[in-house]
């Protein structure tokens, strides 16, 4: 497997044979296990039977969610008047599942991503997600498809979870191509008669339901959003859903490779803050 840095990875045989039948075995890529060793890392090989209060939280300062939920919070987003005002819940842009075994998932503290490993017969995918550090309004989820050692092509479906009508909002716009699908919503109660109902817009890419990798290949898919709401903007910004727009497509120019690079050296930054003592 090649990695994203461009290191070699090697990775223990998923399956054994044993009594004349297949077995699934733990397994996990070589680096979890590493990074693991030095305190950076946890991971499960068996996170179907997590229960959902264990799943590892991820956020950026911006937006922070509770992997496998299908709703995220976003700073100073509520909704509900006066002692009922909450933390508005807002949809995850990239609920996504794919179809096949999830055979160890990851929590990096030092990298800020959560990942996933499925395992089909000759070939794995590993399943990056993260709120980017340097850019706080995107979140992105990678699809890193190994079929090195496949002789045929690889094909995997994924199953699209996103939720978008949630009890929080109101939906103003909602604009779906094939590509990408952009939301406009307004929560229902402001807090106060002094306060105004906050605006959230969400543009995020559609994933396809199957994908398809030719066989001795590698493929790295790349699903990102952006999220803004009426908060964020200042008077020379365009519409709050504009500007969402704006930046998604900026991304999608973007290399996969780019961007979590400039997520890593953020932080990388974040990491070597600290507390000195003179004297």
């Amino acid at each position: 497997h090649q990695s994203s840095t461009g290191s070699r990875q090697t990775f223990t045989t998923p399956l054994l044979l044993a009594e004349e039948r297949w077995h699934w075995v733990p397994w996990v890529p070589d680096e979890w296990k590493q990074r693991s060793e030095v305190g950076q890392l946890l991971y499960s090989t068996n996170p179907a039977h997590l229960k959902a209060k264990l799943k590892p939280n991820l956020g950026n300062g911006y937006m922070g969610a509770q992997f496998g939920r299908p709703w995220m919070y976003l700073s100073g987003v509520y909704n509900g008047y006066m002692s009922k005002s909450q933390r508005a819940r807002v949809p995850v842009p990239h609920a996504v599942r794919l179809r096949g075994r999830c055979a160890g998932m990851a929590l990096d503290f030092e990298r800020g991503v959560v990942e996933e490993v499925f395992v089909y017969p000759t070939a794995h995918v590993l399943v990056r997600t993260y709120f980017h550090q340097a850019f706080p309004h995107i979140a992105v989820t990678e699809l890193l498809v190994n079929n090195s050692y496949g002789t045929e092509h690889f094909s995997f479906e994924v199953e699209d979870m996103f939720r978008w009508k949630l009890q929080d909002f109101a939906t103003k716009v909602f604009l779906r191509k094939d590509a990408s699908t952009c939301l406009s919503l307004r929560t229902r109660k402001a807090e106060s008669p002094r306060t105004k109902l906050v605006e959230v817009a969400l543009c995020r890419a559609n994933p396809d339901a199957v994908y398809l990798v030719g066989p001795r290949e590698t493929r790295r898919i790349m699903l990102h959003a952006s999220v803004w709401t009426s908060r964020d903007l200042t008077s020379s910004m365009p519409s709050v859903l504009r500007t969402a727009q704006m930046e998604y497509s900026e991304v999608a120019e973007r290399k996969p490779e780019e961007v979590y690079s400039q997520h890593l050296e953020a932080m990388g930054q974040l990491w070597r803050s600290g507390i000195e003592i003179e004297g």
